[in-house]
């Protein structure tokens, strides 16, 4: 009785405990601004899943444990927490955040306001598109900007830049948004993310007017990092990645192939082709030359491969002179193995970047901006045919006792003619169809993009009144070299002895370099007029402009 009893204290104890920790207490109160004004739909929130908003008269009520922590938050307004201390009742105070209305968004040719926008759009910072080491700009918008949707078709190095939606897809063509780079058409995908200080997404009519029909697929604006008044600042930055296949398909073996095999022949009515003495050989790999079980992805890929980003700039300025110089260098290792050969053709990449935003204040009035800008790329991969599309197609086609690989030095394939007796029904296609090609293809691309702008302050006409000039040149030359070559093809022949010899066709042929060149230009210019004033509450702005451009060399 005496242990009964005790045990019955404990449990009322502990259920006295429980019901003290998680109790809960009613509140409400008003939410106003520093006039007295009331706020409507600010949010009071305890917790992910318990908050609430304010009516029309800034009033709210909430149920919480005691003690909780409740934030009380609205747009333009600084965020206010407090303790729930045993009233039931509370007076909320919420101060404007002048930062927040004051901050400015990159709109069509120039910036506003944060709190006049009224069109749909969305922005990332600088910090934001870092946290992830990347090769291209365009692979880690997803998730960044709402109604901006991506998706890679590609893995390969140098060609792995996402493609962008803005709002889904519009139309069966091309559905691309219209991109500007410090306000001029141009791509992004090969961009150092070091150098962009945002990059804001146009998504509505209203937004996107300006553009005319050019924008119907949205706009995407980058802005490139400026430098600011003061001492100079560098800046390092090295990151070391590595790189694996998100995942490989599983194969069946050579066994398993020829049992599944014969029992779909069985299945059909028709009779098995692969004998017991050949699947054996397969299970047991006592001639893996003449009965190979090869694993193609594990025979012609890494496990996994480096990638490394390193990047310096260094920015300042005085009154009259701003700066901001940037270098950098990309590095992608291939996954594909390349067999002691001489040459490159293993899908390696690599890109150096350099940027030079310079701003100078020629008068009080007048600011003359010169930016130059490029990026020199290399890049190698097999000589298939029918590229990396279709070489990771012919791996996967591939069957597994079609070729053991290489084995020393040559190129072994298997045949459906041995003299012992022990046949192979058929072959079929091997994973090594790239190799046996032979040779490489090598592309260098060279970009350089360079503008100049003039910026007048027309105040003394009337406050609010501007123009502005710009100029910009870009172009572009890639030079591709082919490497062709050719190889001989063993086949493996069993001898009397038990030995094995090969029977060679064809004649390994040197890799012979051809080389081609293509070559893109285009400048752009354009000139406005800019209004922007606020009188009291209101804002006024309007724009003027005129842009002209032309393009060379448009079928090269």
């Amino acid at each position: 009785m005496k242990i009964h009893f005790k045990i019955m204290l404990l449990f009322a104890c502990i259920m006295c405990a429980g019901m003290t920790a998680f109790a809960q207490q009613r509140i409400s109160g008003t939410v106003k601004d520093t006039n007295g004004e009331p706020i409507i739909g600010a949010g009071v929130l305890q917790s992910a899943n318990n908050g609430t908003v304010t009516d029309v008269d800034g009033n709210f009520t909430l149920t919480v444990p005691a003690n909780a922590e409740v934030t009380v938050s609205s747009v333009g307004y600084k965020t206010v927490t407090f303790t729930v201390d045993g009233r039931t009742s509370y007076s909320i105070i919420l101060e404007e955040d002048s930062e927040l209305l004051q901050a400015v968004e990159v709109v069509a040719y120039g910036t506003q306001q944060r709190v006049t926008v009224t069109g749909a759009l969305s922005s990332v910072k600088s910090e934001d598109l870092l946290r992830t080491p990347i090769s291209s700009i365009n692979n880690v918008l997803a998730g960044q900007l709402s109604g901006v949707t991506t998706i890679q078709y590609s893995g390969e190095p140098g060609s792995d830049a996402a493609t962008i939606f803005v709002r889904g897809r519009g139309t069966w063509t091309d559905s691309s948004p219209l991109i500007q780079v410090d306000g001029v058409e141009r791509s992004m995908a090969n961009i150092n993310p070091e150098d962009i200080e945002s990059i804001t997404v146009l998504k509505d009519a209203s937004a996107t007017a300006v553009f005319g029909v050019r924008g119907a697929n949205g706009v995407i604006l980058v802005t490139t990092k400026r430098g600011m008044e003061g001492k100079a600042q560098i800046t390092v930055n090295t990151s070391f990645s590595v790189l694996t296949p998100t995942r490989l398909i599983p194969q069946a073996n050579s066994y398993d192939y020829a049992r599944f095999y014969n029992q779909m022949r069985v299945n059909d009515e028709t009779e098995p082709v692969f004998s017991e003495e050949v699947i054996q050989k397969f299970l047991d790999q006592s001639d893996p030359i003449r009965f190979p079980s090869v694993q193609w992805t594990d025979y012609m890929m890494k496990k996994a491969t480096s990638q490394s980003n390193h990047t310096v700039n260094i920015s300042g300025g005085t009154k009259k002179v701003k700066y901001f110089v940037s270098a950098g260098f990309m590095n992608q290792g291939g996954l594909f193995k390349e067999f002691g050969e001489s040459y490159k053709f293993g899908y390696q990449y690599e890109r150096f970047n350099y940027r030079g935003n310079l701003d100078l204040n020629v008068t009080n009035t007048t600011t003359l901006s010169f930016d130059v800008s490029g990026n020199v790329s290399n890049a190698d991969k097999p000589r298939t045919g029918q590229g990396s599309t279709g070489m990771i197609r012919n791996i996967y086609y591939a069957t597994p006792f079609s070729s053991p690989g290489l084995v020393d030095g040559k190129y072994v394939v298997t045949t459906t003619d041995y003299s012992d007796g022990l046949t192979l029904p058929f072959v079929g296609g091997d994973g090594l169809e790239y190799y046996t090609l032979g040779g490489f293809i090598a592309t260098n691309i060279n970009t350089l993009q360079m503008d100049l702008s003039l910026n007048q302050n027309l105040q003394f006409i009337t406050k609010g009144l501007s123009f502005k000039m710009k100029g910009s040149y870009n172009s572009q030359f890639n030079v591709t070299q082919t490497g062709t070559g050719g190889r001989a093809v063993y086949f493996p022949v069993i001898q009397a002895d038990g030995s094995m010899a090969y029977r060679k066709s064809g004649e390994d042929v040197p890799v012979s370099i051809s080389e081609g060149a293509g070559r893109a230009r285009n400048w752009y210019f354009e000139t406005s007029l800019n209004y922007a004033r606020s009188f009291g509450g209101h804002s006024v702005t309007g724009l003027v402009l005129y842009n002209q451009s032309k393009e060379y060399y448009p079928g090269s």
